[in-house]
């Protein structure tokens, strides 16, 4: 008994001893951020956002993966909180493989011309998603509330509560998502063109990923193929790709010009792309998980009739993104690509956390679903 005691106090101590630690190397890079700030402030930055970033930075450097996971809410209980917050009915639905569909606005006397949002939060698929990816999707279907009327036209968004790693690893995530879309798919009534998706970051990866499984249907037989009600090829209406993480390893020169600018830093992203992969992770690092991999042929079929995609001109990914972009531009020309100046790796979702006002690429999404839906 005394043994256990010690040994629960030195685990204690030992906690304790961490987390003085890490609040002092982050309280550190503060301070040295402020000095930074002060003298070399990059173009584009406030002072005040360049400190913000280096604390965050500081804290995915040296926590990893823990950082988006510990004492979080889950996205469930996120998605409730907004719920009560905001006043609308919550609409839980169980999905195949242990997922859930969250309705932010449901699909019920949907128009012929009305369409379905699926989104995928990011979070490198170790964290939930935030009530900023809430209230966002939020802000859009009221904007569209406002202009059903005039077109007769209904948006119903469902937000895909995946698991998270290391307690699901791939490819169970795209698993899931391919059976959040024929979900979806078997409502009545609905077409594969009504449907869109959309994610920010690791969202945007699972996004690519189903994508591709949709053309090329992932090997592993756990994976559901994607059926619509009626028989057919599946043709999606469209797809928004907010800073989708396109690879886990990047040499790419933004990588290293803009590591003091992005929030997110590599070291943080590998050690989530390996809870991710799993222990096990010897070829997974296919055209699936890795999308960038992917040669312009991989691409030539792909099933969105709209495809879209939106990079930082600050991101560390920014580059890799962009090459991705024109990979998918060889057989699919009409690819629009937006380079947001100034801006970080998914910041319209960092500038709802911050309480800024709304981005380059926030503007550039509510315009792509207003001409989508409308």
């Amino acid at each position: 008994m005394l043994s256990r005691a010690l040994t629960r106090n030195t685990s204690t101590i030992m906690s304790a001893l961490q987390q003085i630690h890490l609040v002092g190397s982050v309280l550190f890079d503060i301070t040295l951020a402020c000095f930074k700030g002060a003298f070399a402030c990059p173009d584009g930055f406030t002072c005040k956002r360049f400190i913000i970033h280096a604390a965050v930075r500081s804290l995915f450097r040296r926590d990893r993966a823990r950082t988006l996971q510990s004492n979080a809410p889950s996205t469930v209980q996120v998605y409730q909180a907004c719920a009560n917050r905001n006043g609308f009915s919550e609409e839980a639905v169980p999905l195949e493989s242990g997922a859930t569909g969250l309705w932010l606005s449901t699909p019920r006397r949907l128009p012929d011309n009305g369409k379905i949002l699926i989104y995928f939060h990011g979070g490198a698929y170790v964290g939930p998603a935030q009530m900023a990816h809430f209230e966002m999707l939020l802000d859009q279907i009221k904007e569209h509330q406002l202009l059903s009327k005039q077109f007769g036209s209904k948006l119903a968004v469902l937000v895909v509560a995946y698991t998270l790693a290391p307690k699901g690893t791939y490819p169970l995530q795209l698993r899931q998502a391919a059976s959040a879309l024929n979900y979806v798919l078997q409502i009545n009534e609905v077409s594969p063109s009504q449907i869109l998706i959309a994610g920010d970051s690791a969202g945007g990866n699972l996004a690519l990923s189903l994508i591709s499984h949709i053309s090329h249907p992932h090997p592993d037989p756990t994976v559901p193929p994607i059926k619509a009600r009626h028989e057919g090829q599946v043709v999606l209406g469209g797809a928004f790709l907010i800073s989708p993480w396109v690879t886990f390893m990047s040499k790419s020169s933004s990588m290293a010009a803009n590591s003091e600018k992005d929030l997110v830093v590599q070291e943080f992203l590998l050690s989530c792309a390996e809870l991710f992969l799993g222990n096990d992770n010897r070829d997974k690092d296919d055209f699936y998980t890795v999308p960038l991999n992917a040669p312009p042929e991989w691409w030539k079929e792909v099933k969105v009739q709209n495809l879209e995609i939106v990079a930082g001109e600050f991101e560390i990914f920014r580059d890799d993104i962009l090459a991705l972009a024109q990979k998918i531009k060889v057989h699919n020309p009409m690819t629009q690509v937006l380079l947001a100046s100034k801006e970080v790796h998914a910041e319209m979702v960092l500038a709802r956390i911050l309480k800024l006002p709304p981005t380059q690429a926030e503007k550039f999404f509510k315009r792509w679903l207003k001409e989508r839906v409308h």
